[in-house]
C-alpha cells in the first residue's frame, strides 16, 4: 500500500473506532428484562470511550488493544502529538488567539523568556517522540514530504539527508537552549556551531553529487535570495541563477579565517558589485530595475501596495518616476523668485492634481487611496499651497 493510503486509511479506521465506540447519533437503547442481564462492559470498550482526548501514551495503549496494526497507531500517535505541541507553541508566541488585526509581537524584554520556553517545549517533543514511535521511526507518509522539500532524489537519498539534518537540529537546538537561558554566546558554542556546520556539509557532500548539492541548496539554503524576492515575479531558471552567483559571492562565516577577509569594506564592495553586476545579466535591463524596486525598503509599502493589487512591480516604478518629477517641479516653483504665494499655491494645486491623475491611471482609484494614505502626506501638502518634504528613508 503506498504511503499516503496508509495515512487515509489510518484515519478512516480511527473515524470508524471512534464511531464504533462511542454512537453519538444511536438510538437510546431499550430497557432489558429482568430475567435478561446487560453484559458488563469490557475494558477494551471502556478505554476507547474518549480517543479524542486522549494523550499521547493513552492513544497509543487503547489503539493497541483495538488490534490496530503498528505502523497506522504510530502514525496516528504522531499526528496526536505534532497537534499538541503546535498548540503549546502557538499558545507562547500569543497566536493561540490573535486579534486580527495586529500582528503578535515579543518585547525585548519577554522574547528571551519566551524563546527559552518555546526551546523547552520542542525539547519534550523531541523526548515524547522518541520514547513513544522509537528513534529510528519513519513517517509513512514522509516519503512524499521530503520530496516536497528536498526534490526527485531517490528515497534511500532523501532519507540519508533527514537524518543528517535532524541530527544537525537536534545539535543546534541544544545550543539554541543553552542561550535562551544565559542569553550569550559563548565562543566555545561558536566554535562548535562551526564544527557541526562543517560535519553537516561534509556529510552532505558525500552523499550528493555536486548537482544534487546545489539543488539541496536552492532549496533548503536560499532565504536571503527567496527574501528579496518575496515582491518579484521571478521565474525558477531566473531564480536557480541567481542563486549560483549569490552562493559564489556570499561571505562564508563557516570558516572565521575567509569571512574575516570577506568582510573587509574594499572585499565586501567588490563582492556586491560583482553579485549585481550578474543579477543585471540574468534579468536584463528593465527586468533588474524591477528587482531593486522590489526589495527598496524606501518604497515598502508601494511595493505592497502594488502586490495586493496583483499588479507587475513596474507599476509601483512608474508611480515612483510620477513622484520624483512632482517633486522636482515642486522645488523648481518653490525657489522661484518671481512667483507670489498665491500663484506658486495655484501651481501646487495643479500639481497635485496631476500626481493624482497619473497614479490613479497606473494604480487604479483604489490603489490610489491607499497610496495616498501611506505617502507621507506629500500630494496633501502640495494640495495645502506647500512644498512637500524630502522623503524620508520609508515610503
Amino acid at each position: 500500500m503506498k504511503p499516503v493510503h496508509t495515512i487515509i486509511a489510518a484515519s478512516i479506521i480511527l473515524n470508524i473506532a471512534l464511531f464504533a465506540y462511542t454512537k453519538p447519533f444511536s438510538p437510546r437503547p431499550r430497557a432489558v428484562s429482568q430475567k435478561i442481564q446487560a453484559p458488563k462492559p469490557s475494558a477494551q470498550n471502556a478505554s476507547a470511550l474518549n480517543l479524542q482526548t486522549a494523550t499521547p501514551e493513552q492513544l497509543m495503549q487503547r489503539l493497541a488493544a483495538m488490534g490496530l496494526p503498528p505502523d497506522v497507531i504510530k502514525a496516528l500517535v504522531r499526528q496526536r502529538i505534532e497537534r499538541i505541541f503546535h498548540t503549546k507553541r502557538l499558545t507562547l508566541a500569543g497566536m493561540d488567539d490573535p486579534r486580527y488585526w495586529r500582528l503578535p509581537q515579543l518585547s525585548s524584554l519577554s522574547f528571551r523568556a519566551k524563546f527559552a520556553e518555546i526551546m523547552e517545549v520542542q525539547r519534550e517533543l523531541d523526548e515524547l517522540q522518541e520514547k513513544l514511535l522509537g528513534a529510528n521511526y519513519e513517517d509513512p507518509s514522509q516519503t512524499e514530504k521530503l520530496r516536497q522539500k528536498y526534490g526527485g532524489l531517490t528515497e534511500e537519498k532523501l532519507r540519508a539527508i533527514a537524518k543528517i539534518d535532524d541530527e544537525y537540529k537536534k545539535q543546534e537546538n541544544v545550543l539554541m537552549q543553552r542561550y535562551a537561558k544565559t542569553g550569550t554566546v559563548t565562543e566555545e558554542d561558536s566554535k562548535q556551531m562551526q564544527s557541526m556546520r562543517k560535519q553537516r556539509r561534509e556529510a552532505l557532500s558525500g552523499l550528493l553529487t555536486p548537482d544534487e548539492l546545489f539543488d539541496y541548496d536552492v532549496r533548503v539554503n536560499s532565504g536571503s535570495l527567496k527574501h528579496d524576492t518575496r515582491l518579484f515575479d521571478i521565474t525558477e531558471q531566473q531564480f536557480r541563477d541567481m542563486f549560483a552567483v549569490y552562493q559564489n559571492t556570499r561571505i562564508n562565516f563557516d570558516d572565521p579565517a575567509i569571512a574575516f577577509s570577506q568582510l573587509t569594506t574594499a572585499s565586501r564592495q567588490e563582492r556586491e558589485d560583482s553579485r549585481e553586476s550578474q543579477y543585471r545579466q540574468i534579468l536584463g535591463d528593465d527586468r533588474y530595475a524591477d528587482y531593486l524596486q522590489s526589495k527598496n525598503p524606501a518604497h515598502e509599502k508601494l511595493n505592497l501596495i502594488v502586490h495586493r493589487l496583483d499588479l507587475p512591480i513596474s507599476a509601483a516604478r512608474e508611480v515612483v518616476s510620477v513622484q520624483d518629477d512632482i517633486r522636482a517641479r515642486a522645488v523648481a516653483i518653490d525657489t522661484d523668485a518671481t512667483l507670489t504665494n498665491a500663484e506658486r499655491a495655484e501651481y501646487y494645486a495643479a500639481l497635485a492634481q496631476e500626481a493624482r491623475e497619473r497614479i490613479t491611471q497606473t494604480l487604479g482609484p483604489r490603489g490610489y487611496t491607499a497610496y495616498r494614505e501611506n505617502s507621507q502626506n506629500w500630494i496633501q501638502t502640495l494640495e495645502s499651497g506647500k512644498t512637500p518634504t524630502r522623503p524620508r528613508e520609508t515610503e
